[in-house]
């Protein structure tokens, strides 16, 4: 099931019928280990549900609308117990922009400096810290993309990417753009 809703929303999500999508896009996306994403897209294959066209290195996939041509389990089969015999197999998921929730809130942190991650996104205590500080609606998103841009081609290092993000808005509203954030007033 994950791997068909990332299949949605790669092509319908992204207005396109079909979409060039390595296993390996599967695999960050949805958290589950390669050989158990390899057995899903082929089960929707078999299935008809999926459609796929092999390329020359990556393979193309689309949704197939036409439900009458999709194969259901045999009646011997349940989806309860594929379920069941199937739960030991997959991996643990990991937090993405799409699941993360205040219990499982990823952190940038990592053992030594690092560049700035190709997968950093703004998580749900960054986007309330800036909120906190008093930033405006959209004005967040658009200081999130010039902070990835600037230390994406900067190439600085750090450990803590979540804290330098914190630095950032603090500079920004404190010395560059005083004015797209709003002025909080104290709570008595």
């Amino acid at each position: 099931m994950q791997c068909l809703l990332f299949l949605l929303r790669k092509t319908y999500g992204y207005n396109k019928l079909c979409d060039r999508i390595s296993n390996s896009q599967y695999v960050v996306a949805t958290g589950i280990k390669k050989p158990n994403v390899n057995r899903a897209l082929n089960g929707l294959i078999e299935k008809n549900i999926v459609i796929k066209k092999d390329n020359e290195y990556i393979p193309t996939y689309q949704f197939n609308k036409n439900y009458k041509t999709w194969k259901v389990l045999s009646k011997k089969i349940t989806a309860q117990s594929v379920i069941k015999k199937d739960n030991n197999l997959l991996s643990k998921k990991i937090p993405t922009k799409d699941n993360s929730t205040k219990d499982n809130i990823p952190e940038f942190k990592f053992q030594k400096k690092v560049p700035i991650p190709t997968n950093i996104f703004l998580t749900l205590r960054m986007l309330e810290y800036a909120q906190k500080k008093g930033c405006n609606g959209d004005y967040v998103h658009t200081l999130f993309e010039g902070f990835t841009n600037y230390y994406g081609k900067s190439g600085t290092k750090w450990k803590d990417w979540t804290l330098v993000w914190y630095d950032w808005v603090r500079n920004d509203k404190e010395k560059y753009h005083p004015d797209k954030y709003k002025i909080m007033e104290p709570v008595e």
